[in-house]
């Protein structure tokens, strides 16, 4: 009998923009607002990279709320209403 070759399959792409996800904070913890692309640097193995695209926009944000409404909290229910 005679054996089957398990070919394998490599998929690859060469990525040429890299999505960097910023938030700025000051000293005191409040969000900083209003900075623009000259005001960052990018760096990849000590290497400064060129910043090609910028953008400054809000993003989705999904939330989720959990009540408890068993026995122990019948007394506070109203006050999550």
């Amino acid at each position: 009998m005679r054996a089957r070759r398990i070919r394998r399959y490599v998929i690859s792409h060469t990525v040429n923009l890299v999505e960097l996800p910023v938030t700025v904070r000051d000293r005191k913890g409040r969000f900083v607002s209003g900075l623009e692309q000259p005001n960052f640097r990018v760096y990849e193995n000590g290497q400064m990279q060129e910043i090609t695209l910028f953008r400054s926009e809000d993003i989705p944000v999904a939330a989720g709320l959990v009540v408890d409404h068993s026995g122990s909290m019948g007394s506070k229910r109203e006050r999550s209403d």
